[in-house]
């Protein structure tokens, strides 16, 4: 008897595990903006964004809502970004996926989203990335755009 329920514990604790892994490979679908504005509610989580990449010097790349995107009280001055970066495993796949010698792309990005906090010192005259942060895993649908 006590082995039946041992099996049992097991086998739920397999399935719970199964179903928590799944919950966390269905991304939430996001825009930049609304990373920027609930960076607390969505750290750690995988997210979904349709966005515009801009590629700069030595690892300064940024995500941006496309041009076109409808953002309610969007207020006047910098279009809210986060910073883009892939762990070695993923750089092929996202960055692959766009021609060579692009700078400007648009694509669907799935990754995850981490609010890294503010440290004192932190960039010492070098490029700081600031704390909202996308780890990407993939991209889909990617689309060059015009220098």
């Amino acid at each position: 008897m006590h082995g039946i329920r041992q099996s049992a514990l097991v086998v739920s604790l397999s399935t719970l595990r199964s179903s928590l892994a799944l919950a966390q490979q269905t991304p939430t679908a996001v825009t930049v903006d609304y990373m920027s504005k609930h960076p607390r509610e969505l750290d750690g989580k995988l997210v979904i964004v349709r966005a515009r990449l801009e590629l700069g010097w030595e690892g300064d790349n940024f995500l941006y809502d496309q041009p076109n995107a409808v953002l309610p009280n969007q207020p006047t001055g910098p279009p809210p970004r986060v910073w883009i970066h892939c762990d070695p495993q993923y750089e092929s796949q996202v960055y692959g996926a766009f021609k060579p010698d692009s700078r400007r792309m648009i694509g669907t990005f799935t990754g995850y989203f981490h609010l890294v906090p503010n440290r004192k010192g932190r960039s010492n005259g070098m490029f700081d990335p600031r704390p909202l942060q996308f780890s990407a895993i993939s991209v889909s649908n990617p689309q060059t755009q015009g220098q």
